[in-house]
């Protein structure tokens, strides 16, 4: 089965979430609301239209905002999710028979003289962050008593990855690149049987710990605003404790990485004494 590729498809689905988004953005003045306001986190209105990263942002990084909305009604949360989820799958099926293309449909959301292009200009970022794009927001339709907002940290996820893994990577890369080729230069010094392991760091997040009005409890992952479906007024509400929030984890006695990347690009790692 082949799929064909139509941007202006694209186009229309990312402008639906655009659109639903400006909708439920124009009403938060007439609900109550509460945000945490802190150099890293973001207002409420920025979190619900953040859909572009800027130069030098992690593509796999969204924004974080620590709020709560009253009021809201329920059908638009829903309308705005069902949107995301339509033009995740899209691009989840064009990604899956043209894995080498992804280029093409991200740039073509800019290419036209639609809302979509216009947004660019205005906010004057680069790409499309497709995470944001398809990010759900949370909304509650039970009554809520109260919440408290805590960070949860997870540390990092280590995966071991043989030497050839690696080449694989490499060579799914433009060879042309500085960085490539300085890569390729690393990996031809070391061993092919050098234990390694690719490195990722995990973000800390923030948890939502939600007490209903009949007093059962309930948590989750909260990077966008709570909307709540069933009150105008809003609940008991505890901030984000702001203790360290940047705070390097101290250095483990039994560190077995090397603590620089080898590969940087790859987040590769070497074990320590694996030469």
């Amino acid at each position: 089965m082949t799929i064909t590729f139509d941007s202006r498809e694209l186009i229309e689905a990312f402008e639906q979430i655009s659109a639903q988004s400006n909708k439920i953005t124009n009403q938060l003045c007439r609900q109550q609301s509460w945000q945490q306001d802190e150099p890293f986190l973001c207002s409420i209105a920025s979190s619900l239209n953040d859909y572009f990263y800027r130069d030098g942002e992690d593509g796999r990084s969204t924004s974080q905002c620590c709020a709560v909305v009253a009021g809201i009604d329920a059908d638009q949360i829903r309308t705005l999710n069902q949107a995301k989820d339509s033009f995740k799958t899209l691009i989840g099926n064009y990604r899956a028979h043209h894995p080498k293309e992804t280029k093409h449909w991200q740039r073509s959301v800019f290419t036209s003289h639609s809302p979509a292009r216009q947004t660019l200009s205005e906010t004057a970022h680069g790409r499309l962050n497709l995470k944001a794009c398809w990010r759900r927001l949370r909304f509650i339709e039970q009554p809520v008593k109260s919440i408290s907002y805590a960070w949860y940290r997870n540390g990092r996820s280590i995966q071991r990855i043989e030497y050839q893994q690696v080449v694989e990577r490499l060579e799914r890369l433009d060879r042309q690149g500085v960085n490539i080729q300085s890569a390729w230069q690393t990996l031809a010094a070391i061993r092919a049987t050098t234990p390694l392991c690719i490195v990722q760091r995990q973000a800390p997040l923030i948890r939502a710990n939600v007490r209903l009005g009949n007093g059962e409890m309930t948590a989750f992952n909260s990077s966008t605003p709570i909307f709540l479906a069933a009150q105008a007024s809003l609940p008991a509400i505890r901030p984000l404790p702001l203790a360290n929030e940047q705070a390097a984890r101290k250095s483990r006695s039994d560190q077995r990485i090397e603590r620089e990347p080898l590969i940087p690009m790859l987040r590769l790692h070497r074990y320590l004494n694996a030469e």
